[in-house]
């Protein structure tokens, strides 16, 4: 993790979209790249990792586990609308967007009662305007 990012993380973590995915992210980096030498460090031979497939590169596992851990597929499938995803899940309009796109869900599907309830539950309890139909 870079140092300003691990500086930052207390502040930037305030249960914000996009504070929560970074700390995600960088949870991601720390889990599946245990052994990884910080890339300020690496030799230079690894100058060329712009060249790896997507799913070979280090940040790109990073956001497939940050997107993963915040948003687990089981979960999201429930829900309809992308505004419902950012509210229930806290994340940024973005990260919903790519998670439900990535997971092949853009076709509509109904809402389960109980997922709608709790939805409903939590814009009470936060005060948050619920999603326009």
């Amino acid at each position: 993790m870079r140092r300003p990012v691990y500086n930052e993380l207390p502040i930037r973590c305030k249960l914000e979209g996009r504070g929560r995915w970074t700390a995600a992210h960088e949870l991601g980096h720390l889990v599946l790249h245990k052994s990884a030498v910080p890339l300020d460090r690496a030799p230079t031979r690894y100058s060329k990792m712009k060249e790896l497939p997507a799913y070979a590169s280090a940040e790109w596992q990073a956001n497939a586990f940050a997107a993963a851990f915040l948003m687990p597929e089981a979960l999201i499938r429930d829900f309809f609308e992308i505004s419902e995803i950012m509210t229930f899940f806290a994340v940024s309009r973005s990260a919903a967007e790519n998670r439900v796109k990535n997971l092949g869900l853009s076709e509509q599907r109904p809402v389960p009662p109980q997922v709608r309830a709790a939805i409903s539950n939590l814009h009470n309890r936060t005060g948050t305007p619920k999603p326009a139909r």
